[in-house]
């Protein structure tokens, strides 16, 4: 009966220790200052790269209101006018592959308390 009573003991401590190891381990990540600078460089290069795309956007629009002011005569300028909006909208499209890249990592890498 005693033995019994040791084992069941002996069970219920190594069972608490491992639950406490394993809760400082997921506060440690948590607030681990690694995790937490590359997190922050990561949210601040989507930041960087939502910039861009709404830059991107702006002179897009742009482009597109001095493509229907242009005179139609003006044939070398309207031609510079669509390689350019060709050229906006490829890379628009690359900003936008990187910002969901970058949210793929953020969310791969754990970030806590993230927003996206």
């Amino acid at each position: 009966m005693r033995s019994y009573a040791l084992l069941i003991s002996l069970i219920f401590h190594t069972y608490t220790f491992a639950q406490t190891a394993d809760e400082l381990a997921l506060k440690r990540a948590i607030t681990d200052p690694a995790i937490g600078a590359r997190c922050n460089r990561l949210l601040k290069k989507r930041a960087d790269k939502i910039e861009v795309k709404q830059r991107l956007n702006g002179l897009i629009e742009r482009n597109k209101r001095l493509k229907k002011l242009a005179p139609k005569e003006k044939k070398s300028v309207l031609y510079n006018l669509s390689r350019n909006l060709l050229r906006l909208e490829q890379e628009l499209r690359l900003s936008k592959l990187k910002i969901e890249d970058l949210e793929e990592q953020i969310i791969r890498k754990g970030c806590p308390g993230i927003s996206l």
